[in-house]
């Protein structure tokens, strides 16, 4: 009688965070300057992307390819959904007018007082990325981070590197 070991090696990969960065400016002409911004819809998911409509066409478009989102006018029920149309410049050099769902809030943590901040997409006048298209990665902690304003992972330390996502 003998007995076999089995030794089964295996690498674990985690879904890696994305953080953005952007300067939200409401109707009311007041600017807030966010950190690790998502849309939050309806109190229970959180993207990193907008529902957008063009034509017959819905889609998400991802934070990392927007540069600037500047409303232009108010909600329209469009396919049993609320829309807002406004004008989008991408990463790519682009520029789209589009509509964007006006339902849910842009969140983050204010930078200004470190606590969350909601704002209703209805009340956003426009929304600055700070990104250029580039992000930079944790080499340790895999978290990618579109704010070309830090240099090393608050997280961890380590120097962050960068990539081009310019598509």
């Amino acid at each position: 009688m003998f007995s076999v070991l089995f030794f089964i090696s295996f690498e674990v990969t985690f879904a890696q965070s994305e953080i953005y960065a952007v300067t939200a400016v409401d109707k009311k002409e007041t600017s807030h300057n966010l950190t690790k911004v998502n849309w939050e819809l309806r109190g229970q998911f959180n993207y990193f992307y907008f529902r957008c409509l063009q034509g017959d066409s819905e889609f998400d478009l991802e934070f990392s390819k927007i540069l600037t989102v500047n409303f232009i006018g108010s909600k329209k029920k469009i396919n049993g959904d609320y829309y807002r149309p406004a004008d989008i410049r991408l990463t790519s050099g682009s520029e789209k007018t589009i509509y964007l769902t006006s339902e849910g809030v842009l969140e983050g943590i204010s930078q200004s007082f470190g606590s969350k901040k909601e704002i209703e997409i209805t009340d956003i006048k426009s929304i600055n990325f700070h990104h250029d298209g580039t992000f930079q990665k944790c080499p340790l902690c895999n978290t990618v981070f579109y704010n070309k304003n830090i240099n090393n992972c608050p997280f961890d330390g380590k120097k962050l590197e960068a990539i081009s996502n310019n598509k």
